[in-house]
């Protein structure tokens, strides 16, 4: 076993004790964004275990980016904390439940939010979806909600994740990535992306900027200064 197999192998152990951990909880929770996409579109085969530009050890592996519950937020990012500083460091980020998706899967709604801006959802929209990732299995929620998260999360779209939401689309369309809702039932995102905009016209620059410039530094120079400066600038422009 080579390097990258290995760190391969261990990245997926880590996912399985991650799963073991939040059902012993009785957490409900949801891998999305990147690792969701690749999922969906080619089973994991072409994520990157050895990432070029990390800043620290935990942007060398892929992100797992989680949905959970609000009111389970504290434990979760406790959680997290201790994975970061595992022998093998993985970054478990928790930013769309604690900004943007209050996910609560035990009522008929849950809510699509910033700052003041609530707007209702099905919460049949995050049921969970199982989803094949090198040979084993993740937790997500079903593709056409997962293509409309990209957005709704982090306020842009940013540059970086164009080409995965056109894999996932062609999943989608391909029949490869089979979702159980409609455009229409995904709507509500659409019109929560407008009623943003309208009330936060400077948040959006903001983000817009600021993806902007990451876009265009080297991968190593972007990768330090999303670890200095992003969780200050996130916290700024977000609420």
């Amino acid at each position: 076993m080579n390097a990258d197999e290995q760190r391969r192998q261990e990245f997926l152990d880590a996912l399985a004790r991650m799963d073991a951990w939040m059902d012993s909880e009785g957490i409900a929770y949801r891998v999305i964004g990147s690792l969701a996409v690749t999922a969906y579109v080619d089973e994991g085969r072409s994520l990157d275990f050895d990432r070029v530009g990390a800043a620290d050890p935990t942007q060398r592996m892929p992100d797992v980016d989680l949905l959970v519950p609000r009111d389970r937020l504290a434990l979760v990012k406790s959680y997290a904390a201790s994975a970061r500083n595992a022998e093998l460091p993985i970054k478990l980020d928790t930013v769309a439940a604690e900004v943007y998706i209050d996910f609560r899967p035990g009522n008929e709604k849950s809510y699509l939010t910033h700052r003041k801006l609530m707007f209702p959802v099905p919460s049949t929209l995050f049921r969970p979806r199982a989803a094949r990732l090198l040979g084993r299995q993740i937790k997500t929620i079903d593709p056409r909600t997962l293509l409309h998260t990209f957005g709704t999360i982090g306020g842009v779209v940013r540059p970086k994740d164009v080409p995965k939401m056109i894999r996932l689309a062609e999943a989608i369309g391909s029949g490869r990535a089979v979702s159980r809702h409609s455009e229409q039932d995904c709507e509500v995102f659409d019109r929560f992306m407008v009623a943003r905009k309208r009330q936060s016209p400077m948040f959006i620059a903001a983000k817009t900027s600021w993806e902007g410039v990451l876009d265009v530094l080297p991968p190593k120079a972007a990768g330090t200064l999303k670890q200095r400066l992003s969780p200050t600038a996130q916290r700024v422009m977000d609420r």
